[in-house]
């Protein structure tokens, strides 16, 4: 399914601008294969939460979700110079921690597809690693 797909599936039209637009100077790292002592992993995936929660704040989902059926988020993984692609399983666990901490300041479970829909990771190459976050709300009738 493509992206046009999903958004038409969703009640969106691209042309749409979402109401929040947001891009984390942060490096994202899969730890699907990841090595090392738990003792680092667990602190890198209590940073990502608490990224996904500030981003919740910055980005008042919230409200948004309040007062609308559902919202939609795209996650896009800006890639930097020195990072590799990654396929589309890593891509989708290296925001998991960050779309839990997302989910926990709105105050739903992350699961929820009846107010929070998400689209696919998508992964653009660029001058500087980042998470580019676009929300798309979808009004009550």
């Amino acid at each position: 399914m493509t992206l046009d797909e999903l958004h038409s599936d969703a009640g969106f039209a691209l042309r749409e601008a979402p109401v929040a637009d947001v891009t984390l100077g942060t490096v994202l790292s899969s730890r699907a294969n990841a090595r090392g002592h738990t003792r680092y992993q667990t602190r890198e995936v209590k940073a990502a939460v608490e990224n996904g929660m500030w981003l919740a704040r910055i980005t008042h989902a919230r409200e948004h979700v309040r007062g609308s059926d559902f919202v939609l988020v795209r996650w896009t993984r800006l890639i930097g110079p020195n990072e590799r692609h990654f396929d589309s399983d890593n891509a989708t666990t290296a925001v998991k921690s960050i779309r839990d901490g997302f989910a926990k300041a709105i105050g739903i479970n992350d699961g929820d597809t009846e107010r929070v829909r998400y689209l696919p990771v998508e992964q653009v190459r660029g001058p500087k690693s980042g998470l580019r976050v676009r929300i798309y709300r979808k009004e009550l009738t």
